[in-house]
This record gives C-alpha cells, sequence and structure tokens, in this order.
C-alpha cells in the first residue's frame, strides 16, 4: 500500500463555477479525507472531520 508522507505536498487545481444567481454571502470551501477501504472519514490532527480552505466574501 503507498501513503503519502506527512509532509509531502500535492497541488490540484479545481475551478468552481459560480451560479449566476448566487446570493451574496459568506462561502466556506471545506476538504476531508476518507479512508479507501472503509469509507471511514479520517480526521485532522485538531480532532475535526474537514480542513477549511478558505472563506469567501461573495
Amino acid at each position: 500500500m503507498r501513503a503519502w508522507a506527512f509532509t509531502a505536498n500535492s497541488r490540484c487545481v479545481c475551478y468552481l463555477p459560480w451560479p449566476v444567481d448566487l446570493p451574496p454571502g459568506e462561502y466556506r470551501l471545506v476538504t476531508g479525507w476518507y479512508r479507501r477501504e472503509t469509507g471511514q472519514r479520517l480526521l485532522t490532527p485538531a480532532g475535526r472531520d474537514h480542513l477549511l480552505l478558505a472563506s469567501l466574501l461573495m
């Protein structure tokens, strides 16, 4: 089984199209990881099941 080293970096460029009628406000972009074999949600070192990537004001 292959795994990322704790210090490994990864970059993913993603485009998120916004709906033209998106109401103004603050939106959060979050990510999470799952164990492939079980589908179990993995926790961050802080004990959360997600990581906040950005907070966007539209």
